[in-house]
């Protein structure tokens, strides 16, 4: 369980809030319309409370800001961390508030009544996946997963896992594999991911991706 200080939570709540709320006719909205994401099952992709940061508010200004929701037994649904995507181009890609440690993003899709689930290398590929209705987790990064992450994950039928086609993709795949006796690596072509997939065949072609296997 997630160990915040009242004000954290109330801060990144209210962030998560503001951020939503800016997403309309904005950078990152079109930006989401790029990936693929609208359009697919915009009820999911609602209660993710994806955002945008006003160019002149802070360091984040002007990007993407992917909330990471939880929920509390006493406090409801609330946002433990918050992770920011550049919309220009610039590196890194991504960005994490300072001190920060790397979590599981989507936890509410292990909650999620289903004999399989997704596990992904980033957000949007999670996001991408969850939208074409499989329960899908992110992970930020190859090198973020802890071993202590796999007890989740042993009671389903299936675990597929999405990798991106490249090594570090591969090894990742790997790498889960030997910590999961029930997962199905399922390896994109050189130069894809998950939401390449999505932009270029839609829903259905994400979804042929694990109904296939």
């Amino acid at each position: 369980m997630e160990k915040l200080s009242t004000q954290r939570r109330e801060l990144l709540k209210n962030q998560t809030a503001r951020y939503h709320q800016n997403l309309a006719d904005s950078p990152a909205q079109d930006y989401l319309a790029e990936r693929g994401l609208l359009g697919v099952n915009d009820e999911k992709l609602n209660q993710l409370r994806l955002g945008y940061v006003p160019s002149e508010v802070n360091v984040y200004g002007g990007m993407l800001s992917i909330p990471y929701l939880r929920r509390h037994p006493r406090h409801g649904w609330g946002c433990v961390s918050m992770r920011y995507r550049n919309l220009n181009g610039d590196k890194p890609k991504y960005l994490t508030e300072p001190g920060d440690r790397p979590r599981i993003y989507n936890t509410v899709a292990l909650t999620t009544p289903s004999p399989v689930v997704g596990i992904t290398e980033g957000e949007i590929d999670a996001i991408s996946a969850t939208l074409a209705g499989l329960p899908t987790v992110g992970i930020p990064g190859v090198n973020a997963w802890e071993p202590y992450w796999s007890a989740m994950f042993l009671g389903y039928e299936r675990v597929f896992i999405f990798t991106d086609g490249d090594e570090p993709g591969r090894n990742f795949g790997k790498k889960l594999a030997g910590q999961l006796p029930n997962a199905s690596v399922i390896h994109l072509p050189d130069g894809e991911d998950v939401n390449s997939v999505l932009v270029n065949s839609g829903a259905e072609g994400v979804k042929d991706l694990w109904q296939t296997q």
